[in-house]
């Protein structure tokens, strides 16, 4: 069967010319035959199409649904808050906190200051340890002050 093209319709009966359909393709400026492909290799070619779309629509759904889990992980990761790293154990060292009299205030509180540093000590805990290890005239200001309102923080 010839599919004929005349003034731009496509006809699968000529009616301009008396030559069989197996004739030659192209008959004159007005007419384009052309042989049409048969029903089984249009029908094969449909349902080989048909499958070939089936396959990628499943390809897609299962490619959709691993980047939504991706998508899932990454929005649980950027929730989750970072943690910081484990301390590192440390090998217990005995340090003795060096006492202040009112002398050398600058490297006491460098010394102290050390120390909690290295013991972890919370800021608001570091005033009341520091008061244990003052004597003399500085722990006469130190409680004058603290009673006073005057030492709040570290």
């Amino acid at each position: 069967m010839n599919l004929c093209l005349q003034g731009g319709l496509w006809s699968s009966k000529p009616k301009h010319h008396p030559f069989p359909a197996s004739s030659a393709p192209n008959i004159g400026p007005t007419c384009r035959c052309v042989p049409m492909a048969d029903h089984t290799t249009r029908r094969t070619t449909t349902d080989r199409l048909k499958k070939a779309i089936a396959s990628l629509t499943e390809r897609h759904i299962e490619l959709a649904s691993k980047v939504d889990v991706l998508c899932d992980h990454l929005n649980q990761l950027s929730t989750q808050p970072t943690l910081p790293p484990p301390p590192q154990p440390r090998h217990p060292v005995k340090l003795d906190v060096p006492r202040f009299n009112g002398h050398d205030p600058l490297g006491w509180i460098f010394k102290v200051t050390q120390f909690f540093d290295y013991q972890g000590t919370p800021d608001e805990d570091r005033i009341t340890v520091a008061s244990f290890y003052l004597d003399g005239p500085a722990l006469s200001w130190f409680q004058w002050m603290h009673r006073n309102g005057f030492i709040t923080s570290w």
